[in-house]
């Protein structure tokens, strides 16, 4: 009895220093957490080049955040601009924030196309070439030559038939902006409105990022409603934020909601506290090691995860539930002779639903079925070799 009684602690010892190591690599490497959809989804092995385009121009699109101030003064609207375009400016989570344009800026962008003046043109010259009428672009070239208002950049030798000039009076744009004094003006709006546009240097699924760049707005927007300017935006940024304040509230929803069923119900068939903990004590080494090592596999735990994980709480109790009624009846020895084989079909069935999704091409549900696994696994093992150490001189039973 004495050599079972130190293989036991034995193995307790060897289990508590697995977790410990495994735990203390996870905060190493540091947490990271994940609230991007787009993680989710399988990535296309077929077609890598799409992949990897796609990638670039979703990086691309969900690092800009756009603002609109509005308000009734113009003056107001445009120094509340100037002074959250400060404010952005000096976080290091942002690498650039755009809000004015300078005269070099409104040139680079009106000459862009100077270069390809007689490659790209506009409809009306297009039109006039193809039905030969040479005549009157002639005459509307000494027309331009003879005014006294410039039509565009250039000179008569790079330009002598203002192709450019009319190509940059005929460019469509579907943006309802101009610049006003240097800032960026929305036109068409009822009220004075400015635009700003941020562009992140980390990723904007991250939390860090998140609170520091909303923590700003909402902080400028609280002062600027003394001054009935209002602030609308639009990225990624906001619906990654929003995500992932609904899915840490459906981790609490679900998780606690548990919990606290879990307690209720124990603490009403047993009338005491020990039961209690020492059925929460596999879960919690469970859920813990869970975390550790799908971090250490994946770099991230993704919060759906952790939703799903959530459900943890009520399939790994039951080993401890079992073994504690079973306790009840049982000496501390004779216990695992009796619930080891259900314990371990109990296991394996479970275990073996929650692999299924590890088949599947979504990272996201991989990642489920390692967290849900190795959960599952280390809540069993916990049982098995703690419990009984922890239960020899106490005997729980029902009141």
């Amino acid at each position: 009895m004495s050599g079972r009684n130190s293989i036991l602690k034995a193995a307790a010892a060897g289990w508590l220093l697995f977790v410990l190591v495994v735990v203390l690599f996870a905060i190493r490497q540091g947490p990271q957490f994940d609230s991007s959809i787009m993680a989710l989804l399988p990535k296309s092995e077929q077609q890598p080049l799409v992949q990897h385009a796609t990638e670039q121009m979703a990086g691309r699109f969900s690092k800009r955040l756009i603002l609109l101030l509005s308000g009734e003064s113009e003056a107001e609207v445009r120094r509340a601009v100037s002074s959250l375009a400060g404010q952005l400016s000096a976080l290091s989570v942002i690498s650039n924030v755009t809000w004015r344009v300078d005269d070099d800026e409104m040139s680079r962008h009106r000459n862009e196309l100077y270069p390809y003046r007689f490659s790209v043109l506009d409809q009306g010259t297009r039109e006039r070439l193809l039905s030969g009428n040479y005549e009157q672009i002639q005459q509307r070239a000494l027309l331009q030559l003879y005014s006294p208002l410039s039509m565009g950049g250039g000179s008569i030798v790079q330009d002598p038939f203002g192709l450019f000039s009319e190509l940059s009076l005929n460019r469509p744009s579907d943006l309802n902006l101009q610049v006003a004094n240097g800032l960026l003006q929305v036109t068409g709006s009822d009220q004075p409105t400015y635009m700003l546009m941020a562009t992140l240097e980390g990723d904007p699924f991250s939390p860090g990022v998140q609170g520091r760049v909303l923590g700003i707005i909402e902080s400028e927007q609280d002062q600027l409603q003394q001054s009935a300017i209002t602030i609308r935006m639009s990225g990624m940024l906001l619906h990654a934020a929003a995500g992932a304040e609904q899915a840490s509230s459906e981790i609490s929803t679900i998780g606690l909601g548990s919990l606290l069923g879990i307690v209720l119900i124990m603490l009403l068939t047993f009338r005491q506290a020990t039961p209690l903990v020492l059925m929460l004590f596999p879960v919690i080494v469970g859920c813990v090691t869970a975390a550790a090592v799908t971090l250490l596999v994946f770099g991230r735990v993704h919060l759906v995860t952790f939703a799903f994980g959530a459900g943890l709480v009520g399939v790994s109790i039951d080993y401890a539930l079992h073994f504690i009624c079973e306790r009840s009846r049982s000496s501390s020895e004779r216990i695992l002779q009796k619930i080891l084989p259900g314990l371990l079909l109990g296991l394996f069935s479970s275990a073996m639903a929650y692999a299924a999704q590890a088949l599947t091409p979504f990272p996201g549900l991989r990642q489920m079925a390692i967290f849900s696994v190795v959960g599952l696994c280390a809540s069993w093992i916990t049982v098995v070799v703690w419990l009984p150490l922890l239960t020899k001189y106490s005997n729980p039973k029902p009141m």
